[in-house]
Order: structure tokens, then C-alpha cells, then sequence
């Protein structure tokens, strides 16, 4: 994909298909903006600025009345491609909005996002290399697509590394709460994803299994200790980096058919924004929930070192709903709501139960 910045062309990296920075303010809330009220000249009236804007960017009037901002330097096909993504998701959710198509191709609203996201190079069985050079160890998705929704059950398959999964009974599309991502550097993880490490990698995430199997959260990187975003469907995608030792709120949905969405808020690495949507193409996921569950996970994907001593403590996931839409959603904290639960192996995960949405987890790499 190329888009014009200061009338030179910009590339995005080749994609694999398998499958944070200088920013704008938001523009949603009593102090957000549109778009062209922060470049309308005074002496010129709406509608005259409206047509030009209109012109120039093709934009259509609703649109550019909308809480909806695209950076002025994304433009053409880029730009109708991205505003077509952002109608779909709430207004207060599209201050850094990126998509990935379902070809691998990513846009996003603004230039800089484009430079923070890419797709992994798969080079090994659940193994990717990011352009930066750095090798995550993915987790093996574990559920068993084959059997029959209307029975739906929670998969416990052995993974590539110890995990806690907890899924929900079918007939849900939105997910949202809040999890505390642990420090290294106060203790309370330790994991190899660097160089000269053996590759255990942990991850915190969402998603869900439908047709298909959407893992979405963020794995941890060490070398600076601090979590980046990612997603997981047909290959692995990765985002922007949220610093550790704090509680981000995410949110995973269906917009629309055939796309899922991630929104995670907390504290960006280097930048004073404090949100981002990533949105992907996948087929045969549907806004209504028919046949499809939703999950949260916590594990260290493992290379099998043995006895790594790779460990993570305190992961608390809280406040969780689960639903059909921000408008239809319900606390997750009742067994109805729940398909079942895995500690895989026993021996190396706990549960400081409280309900199915609330709970701190450790794991220990043995």
C-alpha cells in the first residue's frame, strides 16, 4: 500500500500472508473537534469550506459532520478505505484506528500508525519474526473447530506452552474488560522474547472462535519491558506498545460482518494518547453472535527449553461483560454464561478464582 506524505510516497512493509509518537488530538467528547473546524479559516463560511473539503478529499457531507478524523495526508483510495472501517466503530473509539484487510494490507487514520503496525514473517510452527528482527513464540490455538456449535464445549488441547483459558457458550460478539499487565522490572514476570532468550513468550488476550479462531490482546517484550498489541488470524499482526505495570481496559467485537475488532486503552509507550482500534478482515464472523463464543486467555507461549523458569504473576482480569453489543451486554460472572475453563498443565497454572470474569492468574514455565 502507498499513501502521500509531504508530496513523497511512503510504503508499507510487504505482508506475509499468513497470518506508539506524534499524534492529533481526539476528537470525540464535549472538547472533540471536526475536522474541518480545525482548519476553516474564519472569513470562510461553512458551506464554501464544506464543498472545497468535499472536493478535495471526496469525503460525503455526513461523514465530514461525523466524530470521524482522517489525517489530511492519507487521501484517495486509502482514505475512502479507512472512513468506510471507521463508520462501523463507536466515535470515541476512532482516534487511532488501523485495519488490516483480509489480503494483509494495512490503513490506517493517521501516518504514523502505519508505521507501528506491520505483520509478522511466519518462520516456524506458531514462530514469527517482526521487520524490527525481533522472533515471537505464538500460542497454539487450541480450540476444536470441528465440533458441532450447538454443543459447544471449551477445548483443554495441550499447547505450546502453559496456559488459563476461559470461554463462553456460544451466542456471543462483544467482549469487555479490564486485566492488570504485570512488570519484569517490579518482579512480577519473567519471560525470554529477546535476544539471546529461548523465546518464551507471554501473552494477555481476547477473541474468540467462530469458523475460525481470533486471538487479540498483547504479548510481552522484555528487552524494554512493555506489552505491544496484536492479532492473531491468519497470521499475527503487531501494533502499538502500552507500557507494563498498569490495568488496560480492552474491548473485542464484531462491527460488522466479517471483521472483528480490538480497542485497548492505558498508557502508550512515548505518546499521550491513550487508545487504539485495530480492526481485521475474518470471514464467518457475524454481529449477532449465532455460533460463535468469546474467550479471554493468559500464557507463555514456550519454544519447550526445559525448565525455562519463565513465570507470570498477577495477571487480574475484572469488571468483564460479555454480549452482543456496547447497547447489549451483561457482567460475565455466571455459569450459564460459560462453556468451562482450562489450566494447562495443573501444575503450572492457578486461579484466584472469583467468577468467570474475575480472577488472577500465575503461570510458571517448569
Amino acid at each position: 500500500m502507498k499513501f502521500s506524505f509531504n508530496g513523497k510516497i511512503k510504503k508499507t512493509m510487504l505482508v506475509v500472508p499468513l497470518l506508539a509518537m506524534t499524534v492529533f488530538p481526539c476528537l470525540t467528547g464535549a472538547e472533540g473537534v471536526s475536522n474541518q473546524e480545525l482548519a476553516k479559516p474564519a472569513s470562510v463560511s461553512d458551506d464554501t469550506y464544506k464543498a472545497t473539503e468535499i472536493g478535495k478529499y471526496g469525503v460525503e457531507p455526513e461523514l465530514l459532520d461525523s466524530k470521524t478524523f482522517i489525517d489530511p495526508h492519507i487521501t484517495g483510495t486509502d482514505r475512502a478505505i479507512i472512513l468506510d472501517v471507521m463508520k462501523d466503530i463507536p466515535a470515541e473509539e476512532r482516534t487511532n484506528v488501523v485495519y488490516i484487510r483480509d489480503d494483509g494490507e494495512i490503513f490506517a487514520n493517521k501516518p504514523e500508525l502505519l508505521k507501528q503496525w506491520s505483520n509478522a514473517e511466519q518462520i516456524g510452527e506458531n514462530l514469527f519474526k517482526t521487520k524490527e528482527g525481533q522472533t515471537i513464540t505464538a500460542p497454539k490455538q487450541t480450540c476444536d473447530l470441528t465440533q458441532s456449535f450447538s454443543t459447544q464445549n471449551v477445548s483443554c488441547a495441550p499447547s505450546d506452552g502453559p496456559y488459563r483459558k476461559v470461554q463462553s457458550n456460544t451466542g456471543y460478539s462483544w467482549f469487555s474488560g479490564y486485566v492488570y499487565l504485570p512488570s519484569q522490572n517490579k518482579g512480577q514476570m519473567h519471560d525470554e522474547n529477546k535476544p539471546g532468550g529461548n523465546g518464551d513468550t507471554a501473552h494477555i488476550y481476547t477473541g474468540g472462535i467462530a469458523a475460525n479462531e481470533v486471538d487479540a490482546g498483547f504479548f510481552h517484550q522484555p528487552t524494554n519491558d512493555n506489552w505491544a498489541m496484536f492479532v492473531r488470524q491468519n497470521g499475527y499482526s503487531r501494533g502499538l506498545v502500552f507500557e507494563s505495570g498498569q490495568n488496560v481496559f480492552m474491548k473485542f467485537y464484531v462491527p460488522t460482518s466479517d471483521r472483528v475488532a480490538l480497542y485497548a486503552a492505558g498508557s502508550i509507550v512515548g505518546s499521550s494518547q491513550k487508545d487504539c482500534t485495530v480492526v481485521r478482515d475474518v470471514k464467518g464472523w457475524n454481529t449477532s453472535g449465532y455460533n460463535q463464543s468469546i474467550k479471554r486467555s493468559t500464557t507463555i507461549a514456550s519454544t519447550g527449553s526445559p525448565h525455562s523458569g519463565s513465570f507470570i504473576n498477577g495477571v487480574h482480569w475484572y469488571n468483564s461483560y460479555i454480549g452482543t453489543s456496547s447497547t447489549n451486554n451483561s457482567p460475565w460472572t455466571t455459569s450459564s454464561q460459560t462453556a468451562g475453563y482450562c489450566n494447562v498443565p495443573s501444575s503450572q497454572v492457578t486461579a484466584s478464582f472469583i467468577n468467570p470474569g474475575e480472577e488472577t492468574v500465575n503461570i510458571r514455565v517448569r
